[in-house]
């Protein structure tokens, strides 16, 4: 997995460390999806998530853009773990919050 953002949060830096995430720290360009499976923006500017998802969509790369819904190709489920039992659940990007207290 591989982060692209120009700075981190400090949560977002904690969460890269604890999966062993790869971080670079550059702006969005083109050719950074080379060879990607899935992409994920998270952007707080539509018009940053917008251009992700276009540039995705352009390689034929799946892209969900985090809460806009309009710009999924998919969406993710909330994980519940309670093992030996797992259920996902999901709103369709209407409601992930919903999803999430759920």
């Amino acid at each position: 997995m591989v982060v692209i953002a120009p700075a981190l949060s400090s949560e977002l830096a904690r969460a890269v460390e604890r999966t062993g995430a790869k971080h670079l720290a550059v702006a969005f360009s083109l050719e950074l999806l080379t060879d990607a499976a899935l992409v994920f923006s998270a952007r707080k500017d539509e018009t940053l998530d917008r251009a992700v998802v276009e540039t995705a969509r352009g390689m034929r790369i799946p892209v969900n853009a985090v809460d806009r819904p309009e710009l999924c190709d998919f969406y993710t489920g909330a994980l519940v773990n309670r093992a030996p039992v797992a259920v996902a659940i999901t709103s369709t990007g209407v409601g992930p919050v919903l999803a999430r207290h759920i």
